[in-house]
């Protein structure tokens, strides 16, 4: 009996601690709020967790608090970027822009990123910029092909029309005639035979078949 009251006693006595305890994990530390749903805590706007405690968010110049309940707690303003913990300006060239992101930068149309700074693109005569940022930055104009960066004229022989195509030569012959060296020769149609579909050849009607560029008739 005696022994039963002693644990009645030990368990009265420990009841305030636990509801203690049970407190003050409901109510979380300093600079906490209760969860909105659920049991536990988090912490307030402008800090952030650290094992059992909040601690302020050491928010440098040029920077501002973000949403997030993890990570640093802050992002750079717009044309600042982050450099350890500190935002650092993005220094943008002459000639240059400050990109949507707000942390890198590029080179006006018409120019073109040599290290730190914003070059001047060279284009030649009868040339036309490309918009592309790498490769071929300028093209030539219609009827006109590159050769050892220069825009030279095609030259298109008689029966010939130019091409969309920009390589070489840049030209075509007609429908009926063939190219022949840089010139375009008529395509001699043998009896008995008609244009392929390309119109750059012929080929015999049925039931003829070639023989030493004559169109034949089939043996049965």
């Amino acid at each position: 009996m005696k022994r039963y009251i002693l644990a009645v006693a030990f368990l009265l006595a420990l009841m305030p601690l636990q509801a203690s305890g049970q407190s003050l994990e409901a109510n979380g530390p300093e600079n906490s709020s209760p969860r909105e749903y659920g049991t536990g805590w988090v912490c307030n706007a402008g800090y952030l967790q650290k094992e059992d405690t909040c601690e302020a968010i050491v928010v440098p110049k040029n920077a501002y608090l973000n949403d997030l309940r993890w990570g640093r707690g802050w992002e750079c303003e717009h044309g600042y970027k982050r450099v350890d913990d500190t935002c650092n300006a993005v220094t943008v060239p002459q000639n240059g822009y400050l990109e949507s992101s707000g942390t890198s930068w590029n080179c006006s149309r018409g120019y073109t990123r040599n290290g730190n700074s914003c070059e001047a693109i060279l284009v030649p005569e009868n040339a036309y910029l490309s918009g592309n940022r790498y490769g071929s930055l300028w093209k030539c104009e219609r009827g006109f092909v590159e050769r050892n960066e220069r825009c030279m004229r095609i030259v298109v022989p008689d029966n010939g029309y130019l091409t969309n195509n920009s390589s070489r030569p840049g030209w075509a012959c007609e429908r009926g005639y063939t190219v022949v060296k840089n010139e375009c020769q008529k395509i001699n149609v043998p009896e008995f035979a008609h244009l392929n579909y390309s119109g750059d050849g012929w080929n015999c009607n049925h039931p003829y078949e070639p023989v030493q560029g004559k169109c034949v008739r089939r043996s049965r």
